[in-house]
């Protein structure tokens, strides 16, 4: 759980610094990774809403296959159709998805679709490898 709070803290930090620079996200919204991590499940977050009260945090996902490969990339599949693809806050598309050029490390994953309990996981991306990582939402 250490390590959980230390990653969410490190995103606070870089996205409350983005937000001097760039106008983005600003301090009180980074610092709602930080109430999340200590449970407040009422914290809300950027562009993707507030969190529901059935909503979770898991310490992490795991990857179902992991494939050398020349790109470094993630694929994100669910049980459900169309499921919105959230990294780091940053919207990417909807399942089943492959994204791209990450940097390797960890990132915040949240992944929620319409009439089911959005979830939130940490997962890994690992230079020169291609990951894939399966979410079940449920109602």
């Amino acid at each position: 759980m250490k390590r959980s709070v230390f990653f969410l803290l490190f995103w606070g930090l870089v996205f409350s610094l983005n937000a001097e620079d760039t106008g983005g996200v600003d301090a009180a919204e980074a610092g709602n990774a930080v109430a999340v991590a200590e449970g407040d499940e009422n914290a809300e977050t950027g562009d993707s809403g507030s969190f529901a009260e059935s909503e979770s945090i898991i310490e992490s996902l795991d990857y179902i296959a992991i494939e050398e490969s020349k790109e470094t990339c993630i694929v994100i599949e669910s049980n459900i159709p169309k499921t919105q693809i959230y990294l780091n806050g940053i919207f990417y598309g909807k399942t089943n998805l492959v994204v791209k050029d990450l940097l390797p490390g960890q990132y915040v994953l949240k992944v929620q679709a319409a009439s089911y309990k959005s979830q939130t996981f940490f997962i890994e991306v690992r230079r020169n490898y291609r990951l894939t990582y399966r979410v079940n939402l449920h109602k």
